[in-house]
């Protein structure tokens, strides 16, 4: 188990290189082959690195503050990831694929453009910035998650792309979330907002979530979107805005502590049930089949 501190460039040409011990990188690093970081590994970024090929952590992969990793084909981390600078993930051929740990910290900014997957057992951890980009109308990015993605209090997540809750799946929301993209909370996925979401509408794009799991809001959601309960369920113990369109094909829960503002339209296809605070400023459909339940107060 040897070190390596690199204060020159390094362009990795058609060779793998297998670090059991210490690699720290003070320069530019150009990966064209293959990097294996054993489970004694570590590499330390202080400077540039750029993957033209396969990056796999089996180790530590330390991404230093202001420091940058960009990713043109794949990364595989398979135990600790922890990035205090910046990793960009590029569009087309972009593809990270995170099994274990990663912490975005309150220092990064980590933008997908390509795709990421949050895999079975993995778990993404965000206190900094958290960007889903697409690069242009007709190329999008997707984040998937299967395992949980935990956006703390002092995380930030934009998505103006295609952001799925996989089957399985868990979202937890104590930061801020903001979505002019697509949001799909897939069928036995859970997405718990406990700070702020919101759907928003940016120039042609609008905010879409479409909720075929369970999401549960516990303080504040608010639509300038399409909020679509298409088979799933939502629960609401706090705050919900609607300034644009509500449809309600599934389960809605108004728990008693709720507080659900209507100011355009809300269409009830299946079921409604409210046990808190319900104000109509606009329009409420009902349709044929559908169900509508009162159990404490709805002003209109």
């Amino acid at each position: 188990i040897g070190t390596i501190i690199k204060n020159g460039s390094w362009n990795n040409k058609v060779r793998l290189i297998l670090n059991n011990g210490l690699i720290t990188n003070n320069n530019i690093f150009n990966n064209e082959d293959s990097i294996t970081i054993s489970a004694t590994g570590t590499l330390f970024n202080k400077h540039t690195i750029t993957n033209e090929k396969t990056i796999t952590n089996n180790g530590n992969l330390v991404n230093y503050l202001g420091k940058t990793i960009t990713n043109n084909k794949t990364i595989i981390n398979n135990n600790i990831l922890d990035n205090a600078g910046i990793i960009n993930n590029s569009h087309t051929n972009g593809v990270i694929n995170n099994n274990s740990v990663l912490n975005n910290k309150s220092s990064a900014v980590f933008t997908n453009y390509g795709e990421f997957n949050v895999n079975t057992g993995g778990t993404f951890t965000n206190t900094g910035a958290l960007n889903n980009t697409k690069t242009s109308p007709s190329i999008s990015a997707t984040f998937n998650v299967i395992g949980t993605l935990a956006n703390q209090d002092s995380g930030t997540i934009v998505n103006n792309s295609i952001f799925e809750n996989e089957a399985n799946g868990n979202i937890t929301n104590t930061g801020i979330f903001n979505n002019t993209g697509n949001v799909i909370i897939k069928t036995s996925s859970t997405f718990t907002n406990s700070n702020t979401y919101r759907n928003q509408v940016s120039g042609s794009d609008t905010g879409l979530i479409d909720i075929l799991g369970t999401m549960t809001n516990n303080n504040l959601l608010s639509n300038l979107g399409i909020v679509k309960v298409t088979s799933g369920t939502l629960n609401n113990t706090s705050i919900m805005n609607n300034d644009n369109t509500f449809i309600a094909n599934g389960d809605v829960k108004l728990l008693k502590t709720s507080n659900f503002t209507n100011a355009s339209v809300i269409k009830v296809y299946k079921l409604v049930r409210n046990y808190g605070t319900l104000t109509n400023n606009s329009s409420i459909e009902t349709f044929d089949s559908s169900t509508f339940e009162n159990y404490n107060m709805i002003t209109n």
